[in-house]
């Protein structure tokens, strides 16, 4: 039997007060247009055809304020209703900054890849599927949402066709359209305020949708499995494909079966009638199976931010080994959730194990610690730098703000041609320790050079009442004999007049207000977790992530490699190839700095005085 019900729209209204702009948590309560029909991708159970959903405890979903960069609010509750808890940083206040051009989006489920023009979004469908009995696989069922306020509701994009099965050995089933309809893939979804979902086109598609039986094991008699994927009419029919583990049949069906947005089709067993056709090379028997002795965990310890995700990955021994597919688990889900995939999803502060169980009777596990940490400062004041320009707040890592860009950041000014006016600074200044102002070097860079631009190259040390001095700002003052300090008269609190624990601006500091040179336990715990050598804005230099295990969605700040100047020569080096910044505190003669070239990085370096380095200011 062939049948196709149709679901009334599962709506989640989301509710939010205060919506703002300085990095605060946020929380969206969700709940229900309609007391009878849930969302998410539990189905709890059916009524009179129509499919009853709930959130679970570690779902996400992207925020958008139109055009702008995706925000991920995740929830902690399994329920009707569900608090969603994230950070977005374009909107304030109520509902008045919101237009039919600037609408707020929401979609299910999260994916860091999942973006947003301000008229559609564009999300990715898997066609790689794991079943899930009488259920919906997790993350399986997307949905969307747009408004002009703050109650959103979340519609469903996809159709669904459930089948059953009537014998104990089906290990995977595929389903395809006769006419090689576009099932799954990335599609460009748009919707119109107060209107549903379309699929406006499909992109990269899949025709092909294969789903393996929970845990690596068999489909049970009875249950219903859910495929998910983009809306089809299937003119010409569909196929269905069972598959044991040395034979296959086929189940075609030649008449239209259409399945539009948020309907669900069915299909009853049909493998029971089929005949099967050995698969060429057979396949593993229960005799000649090989289990799993060994399970690695690639990643033995993480530390993430509330609301961020980590991949865990895993290795094996033997490596013939007949069933890879693990049991995942989390001891304490409310601080960290992890899916049917590995991927871990951090809810609220806390420590929780995450196991990797063979399901292939061996018992065999691996553990990994997920240490989840709150990031406690808050970005609230506004870097303003010498020229006058607002860059915004800064970014909070940990209890540390980071200035958004390099002291004495100054992009370069283009004519309407792209001629370049002014080169500006793209990579900052470079700064003697304890000096007020900071020099620049050619925009092509030249490692030869014997000038700074704009200034001259003076034969140091001199008193420092002369070098602060801003009329002679564009002067580098070398030196060539021990203790090579560009100051005559050693002073170990150019830039931190307090201590390491509570610092204290100086006068000399080339910070702008509100903003201070980092000290030596702030730079060097930025060091710990960071990117090898990348690009960003067309700049080479590291992402850095502090105390939080490096990955794409944890918070971090990039520093460019702008590479430094020689104390005894004033030739620039190594911009592009390496980085070295100072902070605020001194070893003897040496001031210290975070150094990176290439994969390789030094939390601490110690370098002379008249050395010529960069500066990344931190809020005060």
């Amino acid at each position: 039997m062939l049948t196709v019900a149709a679901v009334l729209a599962a709506m989640v209204y989301v509710a939010c007060d205060d919506l703002n702009h300085n990095g605060a948590e946020t929380v969206i309560e969700a709940s229900l247009a309609d007391t009878d029909h849930q969302t998410r991708t539990s189905i709890s159970e059916k009524v009179n055809g129509a499919v009853k959903y709930t959130w679970l405890a570690g779902d996400a979903i992207n925020v958008f304020f139109g055009a702008s960069e995706s925000s991920i609010f995740v929830t902690n509750t399994t329920d009707r209703v569900a608090q969603f808890k994230g950070t977005i940083g374009a909107v304030t206040g109520g509902g008045d900054d919101l237009t039919g051009e600037t609408s707020l989006w929401g979609a299910y489920p999260y994916d860091r890849n999942t973006t947003c023009d301000g008229s559609s979004i564009t999300m990715a469908l898997p066609h790689e599927q794991e079943g899930k009995a009488d259920d919906l696989a997790d993350d399986l069922f997307p949905s969307i949402a747009r408004s002009t306020n703050f109650q959103m509701a979340f519609y469903p994009v996809c159709g669904s066709i459930s089948f059953k099965v009537a014998g104990s050995d089906i290990v995977k089933v595929t389903l395809s359209g006769n006419d090689n309809e576009k099932l799954a893939g990335k599609a460009k979804v748009s919707m119109e305020l107060g209107g549903k979902p379309e699929i406006e086109e499909v992109t990269d598609g899949q025709t092909v949708l294969s789903m393996t039986a929970p845990d690596g094991g068999c489909f049970e008699p009875g249950k219903s499995y859910y495929f998910v994927f983009w809306p089809s009419d299937f003119e010409k029919g569909l196929t269905l494909t069972y598959y044991k583990k040395d034979s296959y049949a086929s189940f075609v069906y030649n008449n239209a079966y259409p399945v539009k947005r948020n309907e669900f089709g069915s299909i009853s067993a049909k493998d029971g009638n089929l005949e099967f056709t050995e698969i060429e090379g057979g396949g593993d028997s229960e005799e000649s199976s090989v289990k799993v002795q060994t399970i690695y965990m690639i990643t033995e310890s993480a530390t993430l931010a509330p609301g961020t995700s980590y991949v865990l990955d895993t290795d094996y021994e033997p490596i013939n080994a007949t069933n890879t597919i693990w049991k995942w688990s989390s001891s304490d889900a409310s601080v960290a959730y992890v899916d049917d995939s590995g991927k871990v999803r951090a809810i609220g502060d806390g420590e929780a194990t995450i196991t990797a169980t063979a399901t292939d009777g061996s018992g065999v596990s691996a553990s990994s610690t997920i240490t989840v940490k709150a990031i406690t400062a808050v970005a609230s004041a506004e870097y303003k730098d010498e020229y006058g320009i607002n860059h915004g707040r800064g970014i909070a890592i940990g209890d540390v703000v980071w200035a958004p860009v390099n002291c004495g950041y100054k992009a370069p000014t283009v004519d309407a041609k792209g001629n370049v006016i002014d080169k500006g600074y793209p990579y900052g200044k470079l700064y003697q320790w304890g000096r007020k102002y900071g020099q620049g070097y050619s925009l092509e860079y030249d490692a030869t050079a014997p000038s700074v631009e704009g200034g001259t190259l003076v034969e140091g040390p001199v008193k420092i009442s002369e070098g602060q001095l801003k009329e002679n700002a564009d002067k580098f003052y070398m030196s060539t004999s021990s203790p090579y300090d560009w100051a005559l008269y050693k002073n170990d609190q150019l830039w931190n007049d307090g201590t390491e624990d509570e610092p204290k601006k100086t006068d000399y500091d080339p910070c702008p207000d509100g903003w201070r040179v980092p000290t030596h336990e702030e730079l060097s715990a930025l060091g710990h977790e960071h990117s090898s050598m990348t690009s960003s804005n067309d700049k080479n230099g590291c992402w850095f992530s502090g105390e939080y295990t490096y990955q794409e969605d944890a918070p971090q700040v990039f520093f460019p490699a702008a590479g430094y100047r020689y104390g005894d020569s004033g030739n620039a080096h190594s911009r592009g190839d390496v980085g070295s910044y100072w902070n605020s505190t001194l070893s003897g003669n040496h001031g210290k700095y975070l150094y990176f070239s290439g994969n390789y990085v030094s939390s601490i370096s110690g370098s002379y005085r008249a050395r010529g380095g960069s500066v990344r200011c931190v809020q005060e």
